[in-house]
């Protein structure tokens, strides 16, 4: 059976108090094209400007800007999640982007720890949280992908085995501060899970592998390569569709 190798980033940092956001969209691009990635994963709360959320213009602008430097690539960009607002709400949201197009935009359902950024935040006093109401589930290059975002975790599992889905190729979790759960990555034998912990500089890669025994088991990888801007570097090997 044919293998693709593919080089996936985690981007590394920690997002609690928020991350300069100078230039933080080239330096995205720069990993992608320094290590030649096809996959670039963030954590959450990446995109979160001191004292305030990102307005939804903002947050079109930042899509279209991180749309940009994946053009003519096949690249997997998820780039971590974007705290920003319209009128009368504001949102959590990771988007799915490739070869300079958006696939989709992941809501968080829970409102675990959004709310705190807005209590800290004047601007937003009068807001509400919009929760998401759909499942991560896209489609990107030969794979099934699914995406979910730190507590969130286990709710695209569940609603996939309730509907008797076929099982994923890759489960990326955004997070900052949820580890991966073998139970909650509804992944197929040879398929990845990778989560960008923003809640303390951790990278996660795990694969769903066969063993002697009845049941597949999980097997933590590690990065074959950290760049000093904390970008950990994996190589996947994964069969084709």
């Amino acid at each position: 059976m044919l293998e693709n190798k593919l080089r996936a980033g985690i981007f590394i940092s920690e997002t609690w108090d928020g991350h300069s956001q100078e230039g933080l969209t080239r330096l995205l691009g720069n990993f992608i094209y320094n290590y030649n990635l096809d996959i670039l994963l963030g954590p959450e709360w990446l995109f979160l400007p001191k004292n305030r959320f990102y307005s939804e213009k903002e947050k079109c602008d930042i899509v279209q800007c991180l749309a940009e430097i994946t053009e003519g690539r096949k690249t997997l960009l998820i780039p971590g999640s974007i705290m920003w607002h319209d009128e009368k709400h504001y949102y959590n949201t990771v988007p799915v982007i490739t070869d300079g197009k958006l696939l989709g935009e992941y809501n968080k359902q829970s409102n675990c720890g959004s709310s705190d950024k807005a209590l800290e935040r004047v601007a937003t006093d009068n807001l509400t949280y919009r929760a998401g109401r759909g499942f991560g589930l896209y489609h990107w290059s030969e794979y099934k992908i699914g995406v979910e975002i730190c507590a969130d975790q286990g709710l695209l599992a569940d609603h996939m085995r309730c509907r008797e889905d076929p099982l994923l190729d890759f489960y990326f979790l955004v997070s900052c501060g949820k580890k991966l759960i073998k139970e909650c990555m509804p992944i197929k034998t040879g398929g990845y899970g990778l989560n960008s912990d923003g809640s303390g500089w951790i990278s996660e890669v795990m694969q769903r592998k066969p063993t002697e025994g009845l049941k597949d088991d999980f097997c933590k990888l590690k990065p074959s390569n950290t760049d000093e801007l904390h970008l950990d570097i994996y190589e996947l090997q994964i069969n084709k569709p």
